[in-house]
């Protein structure tokens, strides 16, 4: 906290008054690289809002910053539960319903089953996505065997399974 207060050229009571602690302030940072939480996908159709959402979290995964940050966050879970919990609860969770609210508007309409796990297929759509920007930030070069994330072709891949049979 001295750091930060050094570098913001204020008074640590001044990072007190706003983050009760490291954890807080760390989770501000993360989040601070996100950008601005995201609203409903402009586009109507299932398809369309899933590529959206898809896309905009392959766009927030770019920044190096924030790729050398989040690895980190997960591997702190065990042993920093508060700290995970509350970027769970800041960070991940909304964005999540967003995409939650969209397949749900699938199943409404007919385009998703009903009874499709729509977390499974939640995971199916962002889990790449991490699991890439996981790797960009570690040792594995970027031509080791995993193909380019083309937002379009996962959400097919992903509505194939949960179309109406």
């Amino acid at each position: 906290m001295e750091t930060v207060a050094a570098r913001a050229a204020v008074a640590k009571t001044t990072i007190y008054r706003r983050w009760k602690n490291k954890d807080e302030l760390l989770v501000a940072a993360i989040i601070s690289l996100r950008g601005e939480m995201p609203g409903s996908p402009a586009a109507r159709d299932l398809r369309g809002a899933l590529i959206e959402c898809v896309g905009g979290m392959r766009q927030m995964h770019d920044d190096p910053r924030y790729i050398r940050l989040v690895p980190r966050l997960f591997g702190v879970a065990d042993s920093h539960p508060a700290l995970y919990r509350e970027y769970m609860d800041q960070a991940i969770r909304p964005r999540r319903e967003i995409v939650l609210q969209v397949l749900r508007r699938g199943v409404a309409e007919g385009e998703v089953r009903p009874g499709a796990n729509l977390n499974l297929a939640m995971d199916m759509l962002l889990g790449p996505v991490l699991i890439r920007s996981f790797r960009s930030a570690g040792a594995d070069s970027p031509d080791s065997g995993f193909s380019d994330l083309d937002p379009q072709e996962l959400v097919d891949a992903v509505l194939d399974g949960l179309t109406p049979r």
